[in-house]
């Protein structure tokens, strides 16, 4: 019988012991995902409703510890160690006792600051530099330069001031170093910020017997132009536009042209040139993507896989193909695994909704991030 323990903490960095539960996962519900550009994602615990459930709760502390949280509270999962931990976002209570509670991983805790680069900041800075210096803003994101190997790309340092972290961190890793590889960015059990480039290993870390593929042409482009405003020594804004970007090889496949204008905000000519190859890049070709059905996975050799220790970034063989994971989801004590680009919820999708009237509402541009 699988054995999780729940264990709140007073919100970081203090982290003062509150209670520890074992959760029955015949008895309560765990639901939690790890995803790209995130690491450790949502994580959502049903509690049991019946009586005799709930005085276990009550003799165990977990019904008083639950009606006097204050929200931010710490959260760790444990399978003998740490399978997710974040922080508290929403607890629900039946007469007084505990129904769920939710919670959301640390990259989201790297949108509550905002990056102000100091004065005496070199103008340009590599990206690795930039992003170690707007995650320092958040004192208990935990960080070793050897877990920030990159991108190199070089950038002015005044295109991301006063961004909110996750924005900046966003913004340098997505584009990588030109050079065609995938890079993207988690924060794990610490909680510690990394970020990986996504080069493809001799071994995947599991193989997938079991999986749905999809194609999406939808996304392909073959011309780009960014446009961006340009801010003047006196504070004057011009608006800009790079030279547009031509993917010969991809109109000489299609047989046609498809163009997009893309605004950036207010950025420098080189940052939005970035974009425009990053952008060109992405939609170079269709998008595969594989889904990997309940307990489809196998450890490389056709060793057992220990469910909740399956992390979105690690690399699956699906057939001839190898895939990076975009996300996973342990739920019930089965886990369901999506590869390549990620196949959208639709509570995702609504969150995506949510994010953008947010950024507007913040004079944001909805998909870059960029002021306007």
């Amino acid at each position: 019988m699988t054995r999780l323990f729940l264990r709140m903490y007073t919100p970081l960095p203090k982290r003062e012991p509150i209670v520890s539960f074992p959760l029955e996962l015949e008895a309560e519900r765990v639901e939690f995902t790890t995803a790209k550009n995130a690491g450790f994602a949502t994580l959502r615990v049903t509690f049991a409703s019946e009586r005799a459930r709930r005085r276990v709760y009550e003799a165990n502390g977990l019904t008083r510890a639950i009606a006097g949280v204050k929200g931010r509270e710490h959260i760790e999962l444990w399978a003998g160690r740490v399978v997710w931990e974040g922080q508290l976002t929403t607890v629900e209570r039946d007469n007084g006792q505990p129904r769920s509670l939710d919670a959301e991983g640390y990259a989201v805790a790297l949108q509550e600051r905002l990056y102000r680069p100091g004065k005496a900041n070199p103008a340009q800075l590599p990206a690795r530099e930039i992003i170690l210096a707007a995650a320092r803003t958040v004192p208990f994101i935990v960080l070793h330069p050897n877990d920030i190997p990159g991108p190199t790309a070089t950038y002015p340092v005044k295109d991301f001031h006063e961004l909110p972290t996750r924005d900046v961190i966003e913004k340098l890793v997505q584009p990588g170093d030109g050079d065609g590889v995938a890079w993207s960015y988690y924060v794990w059990e610490g909680p510690r910020l990394v970020t990986v480039r996504h080069e493809e290993p001799g071994q995947p870390d599991y193989v997938a017997t079991r999986y749905e593929e999809r194609v999406t042409f939808t996304p392909m482009l073959t011309r780009v132009t960014v446009q961006y405003q340009l801010k003047d020594e006196a504070g004057n804004q011009g608006s800009m536009r790079t030279p547009q970007l031509v993917n010969t090889s991809l109109e000489s496949d299609l047989g046609r042209q498809i163009e997009r204008i893309v605004e950036a905000g207010t950025v420098t000519g080189l940052t939005a040139s970035r974009y425009a190859a990053y952008l060109l890049g992405q939609h170079a070709g269709p998008l595969y993507s594989a889904k990997v059905g309940k307990n489809g996975l196998y450890g490389f050799g056709g060793r057992p896989v220990i469910p909740w220790l399956v992390r979105a970034g690690q690399w699956v063989q699906a057939g001839e193909e190898m895939y990076v994971i975009a996300r996973t989801q342990f739920r019930d004590g089965e886990l369901e695994v999506e590869l390549g680009s990620p196949w959208p919820s639709e509570a995702e999708l609504f969150r995506n909704l949510v994010s953008a009237v947010n950024r507007l509402q913040r004079r944001q541009l909805p998909l870059s991030g960029g002021r306007w």
